[in-house]
């Protein structure tokens, strides 16, 4: 029988390791105290994306302050290798049900991409980073994917070369490929690009963009998908014929 863990759990970007005292956030203290209920001497797992998950302690609380001491090692930190997803900000609020997906589903980053038929003209960068963490911590990832600046889509293909990325896979509904073209891809590292489009698809100009070498269309399914379910289902589709699900 597996041992019960603290259901609590947090992310810091402070080193971790055996008596280390990590400073909480005044959101994660006031989430401790008032929201658990927690009270000194229970536990928590915290995490940092880098030294692995551990147990720590709340050794103190005070009107304005918790503190915590790292215990032990409950997990040791693996490599993330996960793709990118590469996304049309969508307009109202879904793009941040995008990211919150993409983090459970394990993309190691997300970037949105401005083409000629995005709606929002600006993206929160700080809203998505709290949006990853806070979905990284309750999903048990070891990791926070990183939320890249966005960009325009005629950027992309230099972004990708300075990210060295060799493989991209965009989401085309008129595709000839179905998504098993995926098990025929090689592994790359890093890992691949998935691109999701617009609603209103991409312009002329962006196809001919996309028209190179290491760049792969699939469709996904035969219905039309709004942007934010393609994205999901192609973290979906990714995982289960590349990812090992």
């Amino acid at each position: 029988m597996a041992l019960r863990m603290p259901k609590v759990r947090l992310y810091t970007n402070q080193p971790l390791g055996v008596g280390a005292n990590p400073l909480l956030e005044k959101g994660q203290q006031h989430y401790l105290a008032n929201v658990m209920r927690k009270k000194v001497g229970e536990h928590l797992r915290i995490f940092n994306g880098i030294d692995g998950e551990w147990k720590a302690i709340i050794t103190a609380i005070s009107q304005r302050h918790i503190s915590i001491e790292v215990e032990e090692l409950i997990r040791t930190q693996v490599q993330d290798t996960g793709p990118i997803l590469a996304f049309a900000p969508t307009k109202h609020d879904n793009s941040s049900l995008v990211v919150q997906k993409a983090t459970e589903l394990g993309a190691s980053a997300v970037i949105g991409v401005f083409t000629d038929r995005t709606v929002p003209n600006k993206v929160n960068l700080e809203k998505w980073r709290a949006i990853a963490r806070e979905a990284s911590e309750q999903c048990d990832r070891l990791s926070v994917p990183i939320i890249h600046d966005a960009i325009k889509m005629q950027h992309l293909p230099v972004w990708c070369q300075t990210h060295k990325i060799a493989t991209t896979i965009v989401a085309d509904p008129y595709s000839d490929h179905s998504a098993h073209l995926l098990s025929s891809l090689p592994k790359t590292s890093p890992s691949p690009l998935l691109l999701i489009g617009p609603e209103g698809g991409f312009a002329e100009a962006e196809i001919n963009l996309l028209n190179v070498q290491g760049v792969h269309s699939v469709r996904l399914g035969t219905n039309i998908l709004r942007a934010e379910t393609a994205a999901i289902a192609a973290l979906v589709v990714y995982n289960i014929i590349l990812g090992g699900w």
